[in-house]
């Protein structure tokens, strides 16, 4: 399956997403199970994905195409059974966002390790492409097209 891009500030059904349940939480914060999906215009093109029980938890995202207008993610089966997509409509994609203090990188994005959200289940998880070695983790968003 290879999603494709939306744009997230005009998608009433992302802005409205509540609540989402990552059944096997994100990596290194496997107990986090509920996530909310914070959309603030002012801070465009970032989103916040906030633990709902620790707000000091949260993750800055972008959509991965923004950044990179020929990704194509191949999301293995195993996962579109986890989260119940039965179309591509129902799915959007966030990426981490890293920002750097020292070095070169700046501010990067992982494009290795999407996090896949269905829309209408309102079900989401990280995974690892199955074409995970034509993108980087540490993809420079200053290099974006």
């Amino acid at each position: 399956m290879e999603p494709q891009g939306t744009t997230l500030f005009n998608d009433a059904s992302i802005r409205n997403l509540g609540l989402i349940q990552f059944p096997e939480g994100i990596p290194a914060f496997e107990t986090t199970k509920e996530f909310i999906l914070i959309v603030n215009e002012e801070e465009a093109p970032f989103l916040w994905l906030q633990a709902k029980n620790n707000p000091e938890l949260a993750f800055i995202t972008i959509d991965p195409f923004l950044v990179n207008s020929d990704y194509r993610p191949d999301i293995s089966e195993n996962d579109v059974h986890l989260l119940d997509i039965t179309n591509e409509e129902e799915v959007f994609l966030l990426s981490i966002v890293n920002i750097h203090n020292s070095g070169q990188l700046g501010i990067t994005t992982n494009l290795v390790s999407p996090i896949v959200i269905n829309k209408r289940a309102r079900l989401g998880k990280q995974v690892i492409l199955q074409n995970h070695l034509d993108y980087s983790v540490k993809y420079r968003i200053d290099d974006a097209s």
